[in-house]
């Protein structure tokens, strides 16, 4: 009887052993807290291939998350144009800050006499046929007039960019400052894109000492300045000033300001 109580007791701890081998017995499950959204565990850089869509779209209530350093063009097809841009479909797709908020970022980000880089161009017939366009750009000082929504700027006489404003007042410059790999630091971008028109300004104007004061020449007196200076005054038809922290903010990094 003895021996069959303990062949009964070994098949018992076999069968056990065979169908549930060492902790696979079922746990208590335990409740584990929702970790909050980090930068870690933000979903990773993806790409997914999509449907082609016009360079004007607008994005979907229903298109699914992405991350904010992926652009459209990384995932559909599309046929930009000179018309429609990649700067255009931002301002389309994230939100847009007032004229009067703009205009005072602006401001601040041109509080003096501040460097661009200007391009200007102009057309002269090559022939009977035939045309020539012949594109500048130059380093320049802009001084912004906030309160006439103009700059000025000195030029001297002679040179290939007032030549080709005189044939072609229409002038575009920009002014950027931020991160680049030489200086390292912080990775924010600011830039203004500026696009008006020309005036030239001769001594014998009225606003031309008023202007060369505003504008603080360093290395040349204001009698000589007459003689060797004309003011530029650009009258501005349209900036678009950018800001890489706004996207942090769901906020278009491209930002325009209009005449």
């Amino acid at each position: 009887m003895k021996q069959y109580r303990f062949i009964f007791i070994v098949t018992i701890f076999i069968t056990l052993t065979t169908f549930h081998p060492p902790n696979s017995f079922p746990q208590e499950e335990t409740k584990q807290e929702a970790k909050p959204a980090t930068q870690e565990t933000k979903p990773a850089y993806q790409i997914i291939p999509a449907g082609p869509i016009s360079p004007d779209a607008v994005m979907s209530s229903k298109h699914p998350p992405f991350s904010s350093i992926i652009t459209c063009a990384e995932c559909h097809e599309i046929k930009f144009d000179a018309v429609s841009t990649a700067t255009k479909q931002y301002m389309k797709n994230y939100k847009l800050l007032d004229k009067e908020t703009v205009w005072k970022d602006i401001v601040e980000f041109l509080p003096g006499r501040e460097r661009f880089v200007m391009a200007t161009v102009y057309e002269k017939r090559k022939g009977l046929f035939g045309r020539e366009i012949t594109p500048t750009s130059t380093t320049i000082d802009f001084v912004l007039n906030p309160d006439e929504k103009a700059f000025y700027a000195v030029c001297e006489k002679g040179t290939e960019k007032l030549e080709q404003i005189r044939l072609n007042p229409v002038v575009c410059a920009s002014r950027y400052e931020g991160w680049t790999v030489a200086q390292k630091g912080k990775q924010v971008w600011k830039s203004v894109q500026v696009k008006g028109t020309v005036e030239i300004i001769d001594a014998q104007d009225p606003r031309f000492n008023e202007a060369l004061q505003k504008y603080q020449l360093v290395r040349t007196k204001p009698e000589q300045a007459q003689k060797r200076f004309y003011i530029l005054r650009i009258a501005i038809d349209q900036i678009i000033f950018f800001n890489s922290d706004f996207l942090k903010e769901g906020i278009s990094p491209y930002q325009l300001w209009e005449k």
